[in-house]
C-alpha cells in the first residue's frame, strides 16, 4: 500500500509527519510512503499576529482541497491550530501521544537583572496569564513586563531574538523546540547544531501548568483523512492515542465555549493520570474572557468513584499546621560540594537551603541557573527561592516526584536528580536524598473529638502525631499528590480514609462546600 502525507513544508511540521509515518511503518512495515510538503496561508503572512488574521486555520484550510481532490491522503496538523469547528466530509482519525503541553520562557543571559524586560510572544493568553508570574518567578526586581509581537518558526523567532537589541526573551510552545532538537533525521542536523549553539546564551524556564495553562490542545499531533476513507481510519485507529485524544477534545470544547480562537486570552490544560492505580483528571483554566470574565480554576476529580466528603463545618476540618506549636528549625551538616555540583537539583521546601548558604553558593560559584538544573516541588518554593536570587528552571507544580522532568540533552543532559529536604523524608528510586535540616515539633493540646478529617502537609507529620495521638488514625486524611500521598499508605492509613487534592485550598474549599 502507498500512502501520501502531507504537511506544511516548515522543519518542524516535517518532523511531525514524519513521526506519523513513522508509528504508521511500525504497525504496517510494507506500507510505502510519500511526504508532500507546502506553504499555508500562515506561513507566507508572517507580519500579523495570528490573532488578528480573519482567516480561520491559517495553517490548516490550505490542505482540504488536496484532501477533497485526492491529491493527498493524510494531513499531519499541529491539533491547537485547527479551528474548533468539526467538518463536514473530512475527520481527525488519530491523535497521536502527546508531547510536553508546557510553555517555555527563553531569556538572554545578558539581559539578566533587567527590570523592564521585553519578551517575544504574538499570543494574547500568554500575555495575559505571564505577566505577574514572571515578577514572581524571575530572581531579580521587575518593575513591567513588556510583551512585542513576533511571528515565524522556531528557529526564526530565535534568529529575531538574537537580531533585536531591546528583546530580552522568547516564549514558545516547549514540545516545538523538544521535536526539533531530537528529531533523529540527518537533514535537520544544521538547525540542531544552530539551535544549540544559541541555547548557550539562554537561561531558560518550563512554565508551569497552573498558572501558566496553554492552548487548547498543544503539545498533540492531530493526522486528518476523508470520512469515506474506512480503510485509513481503521488503519490510524492502531496509533491513536485515546488517553490524549480526550484530552484535548476536553481542552478544545472550554475554549469554543468561550468563543473559541486565537485571540482568547484563555489557556486550559487537562491531564489524566493514574495516581497509584486511580485514575484522575486534572483541569487547569485561566485566563479573561471577551466579557470580561477572569477564568480561574485549578482542580481535579477522580474518573469513578470520586466520594471525597464535603459538607463539613469549619470546626470540623483541621489543618495540620494547626496541630504544632514551638517548631523549631535544625541545620544537619551536609556536603554542601555534593549539593552544588549535583546535576539536576530538587528543593522540596524553601528553608531546605539556608539563606547563608544560597548566599555563598551565588556569590561564590554562580551554580544555580548556569550549570545546574534546579527544580522546586511547587511555585510558592519557586518564588521563594527567586526572591533570594536563585534562578530556577522548573517545578513539579506539587504533583509529586513521579513527575519529575524529562530533561532533553540540549537542557542539560541529567542521570540523576539530587533532593535536598528534611530529615525522615522518604526516599525514592533515581533520587539522592541529602537531608540539610530537621524539624522539632511539639503538639497542641488540641480536643480532636470534634475534629473529622485533618489535611496532612507531609508525612512525617502524620507519623510524629499519631505516635502522640493514636486516635488520629481514625479520622478521615487528606494530602496533596506525591510522597506524602505514598508515605500516609505506607504508615497504614486505608485507601478508602486518604483523598486527594491539589492543594491545602482547594481541600478547604471542597470540605465546606
Amino acid at each position: 500500500m502507498r500512502l501520501r502525507i502531507s504537511a506544511r513544508s516548515s522543519d518542524l511540521a516535517k518532523i511531525q509527519a514524519y513521526r506519523v509515518g513513522e508509528a504508521l511503518r511500525n504497525k504496517n512495515p510494507n506500507i510505502e510512503i510519500e511526504f508532500l510538503f507546502r506553504e499555508s496561508l500562515g506561513d507566507k503572512n508572517l507580519t500579523d499576529p495570528l490573532w488578528k488574521m480573519p482567516e480561520k486555520g491559517v495553517f490548516t484550510e490550505d490542505f482540504l482541497k488536496d484532501l477533497l481532490d485526492e491529491q493527498t491522503d493524510l494531513v499531519v496538523h499541529s491539533w491547537k491550530d485547527l479551528p474548533t469547528e468539526e467538518k463536514e466530509q473530512t475527520v481527525i482519525a488519530a491523535t497521536l501521544p502527546r508531547a510536553d503541553q508546557r510553555d517555555l520562557l527563553l531569556f538572554k543571559k545578558s539581559s539578566v537583572g533587567n527590570s523592564n524586560p521585553r519578551l517575544l510572544s504574538s499570543s494574547p493568553r500568554r500575555v495575559y496569564n505571564l505577566d505577574s508570574f514572571l515578577k514572581s518567578s524571575l530572581p531579580w526586581e521587575v518593575e513591567k513586563v513588556h510583551f512585542e509581537n513576533v511571528r515565524g518558526n522556531v528557529p526564526t523567532r530565535l534568529r529575531k531574538l538574537f537580531e533585536n537589541p531591546e528583546a530580552d526573551g522568547l516564549i514558545l510552545a516547549k514540545a516545538a523546540l523538544d521535536r526539533l532538537m531530537t528529531a533523529p533525521e540527518s537533514e535537520f542536523k544544521d538547525v540542531q547544531n544552530t539551535l544549540l549553539e544559541k541555547m548557550q546564551f539562554l537561561n531558560w524556564q518550563v512554565l508551569p501548568l497552573s498558572v501558566n495553562p496553554t492552548a487548547a490542545a498543544q503539545g498533540a499531533l492531530a493526522v486528518e483523512c476523508k470520512k469515506s476513507r474506512q480503510d485509513l481510519i481503521s488503519m490510524l485507529s492502531e496509533i491513536n492515542s485515546e488517553h490524549d485524544r480526550l484530552n484535548v477534545e476536553e481542552e478544545r470544547k472550554v475554549l469554543k465555549y468561550h468563543g473559541g480562537g486565537c485571540h482568547q486570552k484563555i489557556g486550559t490544560s487537562i491531564q489524566r493520570r493514574n495516581i497509584l492505580g486511580r485514575h484522575v483528571e486534572i483541569h487547569f483554566l485561566r485566563g479573561l474572557t471577551d466579557q470580561g470574565k477572569v477564568l480561574r480554576q485549578s482542580e481535579f476529580t477522580f474518573e469513578e468513584n470520586d466520594q471525597r466528603p464535603s459538607g463539613f463545618v469549619e470546626e470540623q476540618i483541621l489543618d495540620s499546621r494547626e496541630l504544632w506549636e514551638n517548631v523549631q528549625r535544625e541545620e544537619i551538616p551536609f556536603d554542601a560540594l555534593q549539593v552544588t555540583e549535583a546535576e539536576a537539583l530538587l528543593v522540596t521546601k524553601t528553608d531546605a537551603l539556608s539563606p547563608d548558604f544560597l548566599k555563598y553558593n551565588l556569590s561564590k560559584t554562580q551554580q544555580f541557573g548556569k550549570t545546574q538544573i534546579l527544580w522546586t516541588s511547587g511555585v510558592k518554593t519557586w518564588f521563594d527561592l527567586s526572591k533570594q536570587g536563585c534562578w530556577v528552571n522548573g517545578t513539579l507544580d506539587s504533583m509529586g516526584e513521579d513527575d519529575l522532568p524529562k530533561i532533553y540533552p540540549w537542557m542539560g543532559d541529567v542521570s540523576s536528580w539530587t533532593k535536598v529536604t528534611h530529615a525522615g523524608s522518604p526516599e525514592f528510586e533515581n533520587i539522592i536524598s541529602v537531608p540539610t535540616y530537621r524539624v522539632h515539633r511539639e503538639i497542641k493540646n488540641i480536643n480532636l473529638a470534634k475534629i473529622k478529617i485533618i489535611f496532612w502537609r507531609s508525612g512525617t507529620e502524620y507519623i510524629e502525631a499519631v505516635a502522640s495521638f493514636p486516635e488520629l488514625q481514625d479520622k478521615e486524611a487528606a494530602c496533596g499528590f506525591g510522597n506524602s500521598y505514598k508515605t500516609l499508605l505506607h504508615a497504614g492509613v486505608s485507601p478508602e480514609k486518604l483523598h486527594l487534592y491539589l492543594s491545602a485550598d482547594e481541600w478547604r474549599r471542597k470540605c465546606l462546600s
